[in-house]
């Protein structure tokens, strides 16, 4: 039987359990944080390679754009390059316009002042010459090299505007002036008439007087025709618009004038025909221009496109930059979010890692010293409870040999009275579990027995309400 000594080692063993129950505790919880520190640097190791991903496709989208961006502003640098060319060109031609339109006023007013009467046919040959040759001298001469303009699309269409109006003011001007050339036309071939007749009736001096009357008016009209038609010219090619060939290019019949000096009649057709020729040079600059205006719209409505589609792609490239923004913001943040938990997660594996550590070499340093206080207690109860004692039987079959000496007998009752104390107080600890384990036994049983009670009313319980359930059924199967 135990000892009361024996009982005393039961608190350290319990101790001792605790211990390694905790020990086993701080191992799970390192073992359950090491886990979770490994899921939250493959998510973090994760996010780094989303939001890479993120920042390359964000650079590729940049790179595209410059790309885009470079090849739109080349396509306008030319297209106002060729505007800047074309409006050198415009002015250059105004330019010429306003001198051809001074020289005509001068011509005029020479014309009304020069007697008309006196050389009409000289009158009219100096007149076209020198028309011609400054028409000829004109476009001889080299246009001077277009100033650089720096245009814009909305410069572009202000001068395309403009040219229209100006096209549609010279359209006007021109019918009347072919018009006009029709009539003088009419009224050459009725000179020659009239001319031929008085030819036939041999009369000069009739018909210079004759020819002087009729003459007068048409000598005014044919500088002011030749005038007319070199602003017309030149206006046309300012303003970029196409004009229909004049009846003077294929009606013409060589008839002019036929005056008595064959000089003169020489001098009015060489008008004629310088008046065809620079009828004729300037349709072909205007056709030129003219195709060169069809040019330059479809180049403004190309830019225009390109404009439209690159306001569209900006639109939309600001859209994905955005989105991507916000890809990368989300990114960052989950990023950061991460790289905190994870820090805070290693400082609390590292305090924990610390704690536990510390923890157990306490619990080694007092399982060590609970062991040897184990040990020691255990060899002193078992000294209590007469382990080392000689038995019962033993001291019954032992043969009794007193000592001689009073001392020596003194010491042996002594020694038998400490085996005797130890002896009942091990049969007093022994009654006393002994009683201690017949009170748990009742209760053990009292609480057997009221389980088996309450087990039973479960079972009558669960019987009566399976017995109403299969009623139901029953009632159920039968409807």
């Amino acid at each position: 039987m135990e000892s009361p000594e024996n009982e005393s080692t039961h608190p350290s063993k319990d101790s001792v359990a605790d211990d390694n129950e905790e020990i086993k505790r701080g191992s799970s919880e390192q073992t359950r944080l090491a886990g979770e520190l490994k899921r939250l640097q493959s998510e973090l190791d994760e996010a780094r390679v989303q939001a890479t991903l993120a920042r390359l496709d964000l650079e590729e989208e940049k790179r595209k754009f410059q790309d885009e961006v470079a090849s739109l502003q080349q396509l306008v640098t030319e297209t106002v390059e060729e505007s800047s060319r074309y409006e050198s060109e415009l002015k250059d031609l105004r330019r010429t316009n306003e001198r051809l339109e001074a020289e005509v006023t001068e011509l005029r007013g020479q014309s009304h002042e020069a007697p008309l009467l006196a050389a009409p046919g000289a009158m009219i040959s100096t007149l076209a010459r020198r028309v011609a040759s400054q028409l000829g001298a004109d476009s001889a001469t080299p246009a001077p090299p277009p100033a650089p303009v720096i245009a814009t699309a909305d410069n572009l269409e202000e001068s395309m505007r403009k040219a229209k109006e100006d096209a549609e003011v010279l359209r006007s001007l021109v019918i009347p002036l072919e018009e006009e050339i029709n009539a003088l036309k009419e009224k050459l071939r009725a000179n020659d008439l009239l001319l031929r007749k008085y030819q036939e009736e041999g009369s000069h001096a009739e018909s210079l007087d004759t020819t002087s009357s009729i003459l007068e008016s048409p000598a005014v009209d044919t500088a002011s025709i030749s005038g007319q038609e070199n602003i017309k010219g030149n206006n046309l090619t300012s303003s970029q618009s196409k004009v229909p060939s004049s009846p003077l290019q294929n009606s013409v019949d060589g008839k002019v004038f036929d005056t008595s000096p064959e000089s003169g009649k020489a001098t009015e057709c060489d008008m004629c025909l310088n008046y065809e020729t620079q009828l004729v040079n300037e349709q072909r600059r205007v056709a030129e221009l003219t195709k060169q205006l069809g040019l330059l719209e479809r180049c403004r409505d190309d830019l225009q496109k390109e404009m439209a589609n690159r306001k569209d792609m900006e639109q939309k490239w600001n859209e994905n930059k955005e989105e991507h923004k916000a890809q990368v913001s989300e990114l960052l943040q989950r990023v950061t979010s991460s790289e905190a938990a994870l820090k805070e997660l290693r400082g609390n594996f590292d305090q924990k890692t610390t704690s536990l550590t510390r923890e157990l070499d306490r619990l080694r340093a007092q399982r060590e010293q609970s062991q040897r206080d184990l040990d020691s207690i255990q060899l002193e109860n078992e000294k209590l409870v007469g382990r080392y004692n000689a038995h019962s039987q033993e001291l019954q079959d032992a043969f009794i040999d007193l000592p001689d000496k009073v001392e020596e007998l003194q010491e042996m009752v002594l020694k038998c009275r400490e085996d005797l104390i130890a002896a009942r107080v091990g049969q007093e600890r022994a009654e006393a579990v002994a009683a201690t384990q017949r009170e748990e036994a009742q209760l053990y049983l009292s609480q057997s027995e009221a389980e088996q009670q309450q087990r039973q009313q479960l079972e009558n319980s669960l019987a009566a309400e399976i017995n109403v359930l299969k009623t139901q059924l029953n009632k159920e199967e039968m409807l």
